[in-house]
C-alpha cells in the first residue's frame, strides 16, 4: 500500500512530501489468565526505511477492591519504536503505568 507518513524530497528549491509504497505486517495477541490480561501488539513496516514497533503489557483487575463495589485495574505497558528519535510520534522507548477505577 501507500505509506501515510510522507518522506520529504528537495525538488526545484522546494521541500515536497513523497508518499512511498510500503509493505506492512502487524500482529495483535491477547491472553487472559485468571484476573490477568496479557497483550502484545507489533508492526513491521518496510518502505524507504524499515522499522519495528512493539507494545506489550498487562492489566490486572482487583474485583471488589477493599470489599466495595469498585474494581481496580492495574495497567503496565512498554512501548518500543526502532526509529528512535526519528519517529514522527511519541513513545519510542517508554514505560506506561496506570490505574483504572470501575463500578462493579
Amino acid at each position: 500500500g501507500t505509506n501515510r507518513d510522507p518522506y520529504f524530497r528537495f525538488e526545484q528549491g522546494e521541500l515536497k512530501p513523497y508518499y512511498a509504497l510500503m509493505s506492512h505486517f502487524g500482529i495483535d495477541v491477547q491472553g487472559i489468565v485468571g484476573d490477568w490480561l496479557w497483550k502484545l501488539e507489533s508492526v513491521y513496516r518496510d518502505s524507504y526505511d524499515h522499522h519495528v514497533g512493539v507494545v506489550t503489557g498487562f492489566e490486572y483487575t482487583i474485583v471488589g477492591a477493599f470489599d466495595t463495589v469498585w474494581d481496580v485495574g492495574l495497567i503496565g505497558e512498554y512501548l518500543y519504536d526502532s526509529r528512535g528519535n526519528n519517529a514522527q510520534n511519541i513513545g519510542q522507548n517508554d514505560v506506561f503505568a496506570g490505574v483504572r477505577f470501575a463500578l462493579n
